[in-house]
Formats: structure tokens, sequence, C-alpha cells
């Protein structure tokens, strides 16, 4: 029986892990459209989709293949990435991505059993450092997973129709399950720890301190980070009376900090109690806790102790390179904040 563009979605679309995989591919690129297409020579229909442009596709929405630059793709077997249209040789000028208003783009083919299904693509209104990240590694892997799972169903599909007549329904079940549970759950298990390690830069010569102020009371904000609706998170918060310091996320995975995925990567946020334009937030057992958590890292971390190395929020730039601050444009932990003074307990220069 030939499988139909309906029949592709749907297997697409069983697969749990696609809404959280999308939301990695978007979170750790900054793009705002990622897509699943099924790729043919005369059809693009979008298997599952994460808008956060209002590019307005939906699954089972379609594309004139023709437009399209997974139709090289298809032809090629290679993947693309572009950095910003208007400084790449190849695509600057090329029609699709004035059609499609993008700027930045990045799709890589989907194979299953050595047959092209379609590609796991990604594009934004604005240019985005995608060469040069983990996105080409992270792209590579969620592909090749999301394949595994195609090519899984489809053995699945075919031994349950050869079985059918030899084996009794309760047999069946046992046998189905007991696939499935090798072929496809253990890959999704993987995608969370394979992506985490693609996404983490090593603490090393390039890592940094970042100073926060948390605009908000400490255990309002530890709150606020346990809200996995929140998007956000730090390393460390510290307290304004009395410098008690808590944990959120482990030194060695990314916190969502720096409103610039790169310091992520390689950063580690301590956030502070109060508020940037009340001095009398920051107290000197603010100061002298915070001073010794972040001499200690730097220490076990090897980041050198000074103002290159250790910075606040407010220095932090832009991803779109209009500013500083992050992409929210922050200025914490502002003008009463005393880098001299803070500098001088860390032994820093």
């Amino acid at each position: 029986m030939i499988a139909t563009i309906e029949d592709d979605i749907a297997a697409v679309g069983v697969i749990d892990a696609i809404p959280k995989l999308l939301e990695v591919v978007c979170r750790s690129t900054g793009m705002g459209f990622a897509a699943i297409a099924r790729v043919t020579e005369d059809r693009w229909v979008a298997c599952a989709v994460r808008d956060e442009i209002g590019f307005g596709l939906v699954v089972g929405g379609e594309l004139k293949v023709k437009t399209t630059i997974c139709d090289a793709i298809r032809t090629s077997g290679q993947a693309v990435i572009i950095d910003d249209v208007a400084e790449d040789d190849e695509f600057r000028g090329h029609p699709t991505p004035e059609m499609y208003g993008f700027k930045s783009y990045i799709s890589v083919p989907i194979r299953h059993d050595g047959e092209f299904f379609g590609t796991l693509c990604a594009i934004d209104p604005k240019p985005r450092v995608l060469k040069a990240s983990t996105a080409p590694a992270l792209f590579e892997l969620f592909a090749e997973l999301i394949g595994a799972h195609l090519a899984a169903r489809e053995r699945l599909a075919k031994s349950q129709a050869a079985l059918l007549s030899q084996l009794e329904a309760a047999e069946l079940r046992e046998q189905f399950m007991a696939v499935m549970g090798h072929d496809l759950r253990n890959p999704l298990a993987s995608i969370d720890a394979a992506a985490r390690l693609l996404r983490k830069t090593p603490l090393n010569e390039r890592a940094q301190m970042l100073i926060h102020t948390m605009q908000g009371s400490y255990s309002g904000s530890i709150s606020w980070f346990q809200n996995p609706d929140s998007s956000a998170s730090a390393h460390y918060m510290v307290r304004s009376s009395d410098g008690q310091i808590t944990q959120m996320v482990k030194e060695a995975d990314v916190a969502w900090h720096a409103g610039n995925w790169d310091f992520n990567e390689r950063s580690v946020g301590i956030e502070h109690e109060g508020y940037i334009d009340d001095a009398s937030w920051y107290t000197d057992a603010m100061y002298q806790k915070s001073a010794a958590l972040t001499a200690d890292i730097a220490a076990r971390q090897g980041i050198p102790l000074d103002r290159s190395h250790i910075i606040g929020h407010n220095e932090v730039p832009d991803p779109d390179g209009s500013g500083y601050g992050g992409s929210g444009g922050h200025t914490d932990p502002g003008n009463y904040w005393d880098w001299d003074y803070y500098m001088s307990l860390i032994g820093g220069e």
C-alpha cells in the first residue's frame, strides 16, 4: 500500500517529541519559524509547525514546491544555511527569500531507509548567526532522529501486516509494543540529552560571569524561574538582606538569562534581589556573598577576574546588533551597582 501525503503528516504527528524539538530549534537559533516538511517532486506540505512570527502556515498547509529552496535540497541532498541573504553570494537576489520575507534560513534533508522524505527547516526575518554556531549539528541530529522514527513506524506497519495472518491479536500487540519501545522510545529519550550537549559550550577563556538584578524579590523571582512558562532562568540567586544563595541551574547546563544565545551557552548568570533604581537593595552582605561565589566559580572554571569576563547584563550585545542588554535591552545591574567595590572583593582587576 502506497503512503499518501496525509499518511506522512499523520506519521510525523504521532511523534510526541516533535513540538519540543521545534521549540528547541527556535530557542537555540533565534529563528521565529520552524517546520518539518514533506517534499516531493510536485508538493511541499507542512507536517509540523512552530510559528512565532506570524508566517501563517499550519499543519497541512502547502507552498508551491518550485518556489522553495527545499526543492533544490530534494535534488542535491545537501543542507542549505544562510546567515544573511544580503551577504550570501549564492542566494543574494534569489527570489525565494524576497517572496517569503526571510533573511536567515536553514534546512537539512530528512531521510529514512536511504530515501528522501523532506526537510527540517527554519526561517527568520532577521539575520542570524547559524553557520558558526551549533545549529548545523543540532539540525542534523534532529533530522536523523525524525528519519529513524519514520523508518521504525514503516517497519512496524509492514510487520503488522505480515503478522496479522499468523498471530492472534494479543500476540501481535505484544510484539508491536516491544518493537516500538526499542525503536521509538530510546531515540526520543536521547533528544533532550543530545540537544543539551550540542547547545552547551564548555566554560573556558571565552566564558563569562553575568551580573543581573532581579527587578523583584528573592522569593518571587525563584518562584517565577520555577515556572516553565517564564522561559527564563539563571544559575544563582542572591538575597539582599543576608546574601543567601540559591542555585537554580547547574553550571554545566544552559540557563536562559542573557537574551543572547551565544552568551547563554558560555556564561554563568547570577541574579541579585532588588531594583536597579534603588541602591538600598545592594547591601554589603549581598556584595560579600556574591563576590565569594563569583571568585569560586571563576577559580573552578578558569574564568579571568577582569571586567571583560565579569560583566553586567547591560553589556551583553543584542543578537540583532542593534544595541546592548540582550534581546530585551536590559540595563541591570544599573548605575547603583558598585563595580569597583565588587571587583575588589573578588580580587579582580
